[in-house]
């Protein structure tokens, strides 16, 4: 895998630290060392790693403590019940405290409401991914789309990360 990406960001010519890979718990927890190895020699390349669906597994702690990872992705599950379930809410916000403890970007999954929107802020989350912004788009309807939200971007980057007091 490290090889073929490495072809891959040459033929683009793309710098190895504009991408990141999405790694599933269940992978990791299907064969760890081989895992855990493939993951290091990714990094090496600089390339950017998050830990897809937190919360999801069932040993997110030890994943968490044993990869070198830059970004959290908080499962959409615990998101799209935030505003029904206070729990689903607290493991949201110490999943986001924690990842910044950790020195991690967090990203919320499954944004689908203005109400989620403003807790997400609220708890500081730095990304959000859901149909809320945008459904997932087909490479030739991602260029357009970035196009006619471009003017709306600075607005959305600030009501997501409330600026500090």
């Amino acid at each position: 895998l490290p090889a073929g990406v490495t072809r891959a960001l040459e033929r683009r010519g793309c710098d190895p630290d504009r991408l990141t890979l999405e790694v599933s718990e269940d992978l990791v927890a299907a064969d760890p060392e081989r895992t855990l190895e493939v993951l290091r020699r990714l990094r090496a390349l600089g390339i950017r790693l998050a830990l897809d669906d937190f919360g999801e597994g069932q040993s997110s702690l030890r994943h968490l403590r044993q990869l070198e990872v830059d970004e959290l992705k908080v499962d959409r599950q615990f998101v799209l019940g935030m505003a029904d379930d206070a729990r689903d809410s607290a493991i949201v916000a110490a999943t986001v405290d924690l990842g910044h403890r950790l020195g991690l970007r967090v990203v919320a999954e499954g944004v689908a409401t203005g109400a989620a929107w403003d807790a997400l802020a609220a708890f500081g989350c730095d990304e959000a991914q859901g149909d809320l912004l945008s459904r997932p788009l087909p490479p030739d309807e991602l260029r357009g789309w970035l196009v006619a939200h471009a003017a709306g971007a600075g607005a959305a980057v600030t009501r997501a990360r409330p600026a500090p007091e």
